[in-house]
């Protein structure tokens, strides 16, 4: 892994900031957003491993906010900084706090204490660069989703699929919630590294969870799944949808997140036409999220 880390930082100026993040989440950019509550301002953070792609990246940016313009919605030009990864990975600390996911679902920064209930399924997450921090609509409606599914049915012998698996959040939420065997895969090298390092400050043995490299159209597996998790753009879910139909059993569950509200229903459509009904969505901002079976 490279030591240093460029970060390109953008400023939300006038206009819909909806517009400004679909922009972001239709590009191929790895960025996190911000919100300062108390100043009331939102900030872009672009990543780029070395100079070259620095550059490239702001041409982007570049190109995004000429679009946002004729929406009517401004960006700032990027600002670039420099950092070690090291002391950016103690400057997005002060974002994270303990959060209450469900009644018994708790996310808990490594680096803070909590003093937990008997019944609290408590899950330490370190997001890195990946996505998965529990901040996000998409990763609570997944851990909402799963815990729904350990209440309803006998999962001590389920097996999970988490695709798409950023920072492992998902996948060390289901071994707590009592999943039997989970296994994960992310596209982003970093992701994998990042999700291994959360399965050790876990202790979630290999037995119990494995990730991997991978891609979700070419994933290979000879075994089937009773749940499949996949916190993916609605483009990515549509276009697979029969590659993720094979790998769930007849009568297992399907949860769908990843989605903006105004693609829902093109989705819920896609899916029911290869077999799916829909048991429960929810949305949150500009998110929804469905849960269903096949």
């Amino acid at each position: 892994m490279k030591e240093k880390l460029y970060c390109l930082k953008v400023s939300f100026l006038s206009g819909d900031p909806d517009f400004a993040e679909k922009a972001f989440i239709g590009s191929d950019l790895k960025f996190s957003t911000w919100m300062d509550v108390e100043r009331k301002s939102i900030e872009h953070i672009f990543y780029a491993d070395d100079p070259k792609s620095a550059v490239e990246t702001a041409l982007e940016i570049k190109l995004i906010a000429k679009n946002l313009r004729r929406k009517n919605t401004r960006i700032s030009r990027p600002s670039l900084e420099v950092l070690k990864k090291k002391d950016w990975a103690e400057a997005w600390k002060k974002h994270f706090k303990v959060q209450h996911v469900t009644k018994r679902v708790v996310i808990k920064p490594s680096w803070l204490t909590y003093k937990a209930k008997k019944e609290d399924v408590v899950i330490e997450i370190d997001p890195g660069m990946s996505f998965g921090t529990g901040k996000h609509a998409t990763t609570r409606f997944c851990l909402k989703m799963l815990d729904r599914i350990a209440e309803e049915a006998d999962i001590s012998k389920m097996k999970v699929l988490d695709a798409g698996c950023g920072s492992g959040i998902l996948s060390i939420g289901a071994v707590k919630l009592g999943f039997k065997n989970i296994t994960a895969f992310d596209f982003d090298p970093e992701s994998v590294v990042v999700a291994k390092e959360n399965f050790g400050i876990n202790r979630i043995s290999r037995n119990k969870a494995s990730v991997a490299e991978a891609e979700l159209s070419k994933l290979k597996t000879v075994e089937k799944f009773d749940v499949v998790v996949a916190n993916i753009i609605s483009d990515v879910l549509i276009k697979n949808r029969k590659k993720l139909d094979s790998l769930l059993k007849t009568g297992g569950y399907l949860v769908l997140a990843g989605i903006l509200s105004t693609d829902y229903c093109g989705l819920r459509k896609a899916f029911k036409e290869v077999g799916y009904k829909e048991i429960k969505k929810s949305s949150e901002d500009e998110w929804t999220g469905g849960l269903f079976r096949k």
